[in-house]
């Protein structure tokens, strides 16, 4: 491997090789990773004036990942906090390069010498107990998808986990009888299994009854929570829904 290595090949083996198959890095990360990469290509071959496919690994040294950087804050208007996410993936991607051959040392070396910049974090926003009763209130248990609302309203409140954590559960992660639980894989494919109230139950039972004429829902690998087309319900869904609202 030399600096005039072709690129295509050192993303095929950082993807594919690398965070697929030896850090097993969950779909998400490998997602992340694939966009902050396909955003910095592209500025690279604007910047060095070459065909995407044509760079070389001389072509992403420090000076275009600064530029780049600069780039992002200037003319994309990122946060701080994003712009530390793509130098994130960047670093990763130099790490992997230097360690296929430490001839590149210097060169890697000199873009995971970048240091990200320092954020501030905002005060956490909350809803205060009653104002969480309303919300957990408002979807209608006359229809289907207030069913489906209320049971993934209350399953977020009583769990505290991630949206993307919750619409990826499956009907087998769910214990409904005692002890009533719910097992849940988080980031870095950590498990773990959180008690649930006896609403949360009772919320859920009320839509999977629903849902019983459904041959696929007797399946053990079925999604727990799905759209109206049976779709899986996804992250993004969980911000916009479209609340039925009705009397309990």
């Amino acid at each position: 491997m030399s600096a005039q290595t072709p690129v295509p090949s050192l993303l095929r083996g950082f993807f594919e090789d690398y965070l697929a198959a030896q850090r097993d890095v969950s779909q998400n990360t490998i997602y992340a990773y694939r966009d902050a990469c396909k955003l910095f290509l592209r500025f690279a071959a604007r910047h060095r004036g070459r065909q995407l496919i044509r760079l070389q690994l001389a072509d992403l040294g420090v000076d275009t990942v600064l530029a780049f950087l600069t780039y992002l804050e200037s003319d994309r208007k990122n946060s701080a906090a994003t712009r530390n996410c793509r130098l994130v993936a960047i670093h990763r991607f130099f790490a992997y390069v230097a360690d296929q051959d430490p001839r590149h040392a210097e060169l890697c070396r000199r873009v995971l010498d970048i240091p990200l910049k320092k954020t501030t974090s905002n005060s956490m926003t909350y809803l205060d107990q009653n104002e969480v009763k309303t919300l957990l209130a408002v979807p209608s248990a006359r229809h289907r998808l207030g069913l489906r609302d209320r049971a993934l309203l209350t399953l977020l409140y009583n769990t505290g986990a991630r949206a993307t954590e919750i619409v990826q559960l499956n009907i087998k992660d769910l214990r409904l009888d005692t002890p009533i639980q719910v097992r849940i894989l988080g980031k870095g494919r950590k498990e773990r299994v959180c008690p649930l109230w006896q609403e949360t139950a009772d919320a859920l039972r009320a839509y999977l009854h629903q849902r019983a004429d459904e041959t696929y829902v007797e399946l053990a690998s079925a999604i727990l929570l799905t759209t109206r087309l049976t779709d899986t319900t996804t992250r993004r869904g969980t911000s916009r829904l479209h609340i039925i609202p009705g009397s309990t």
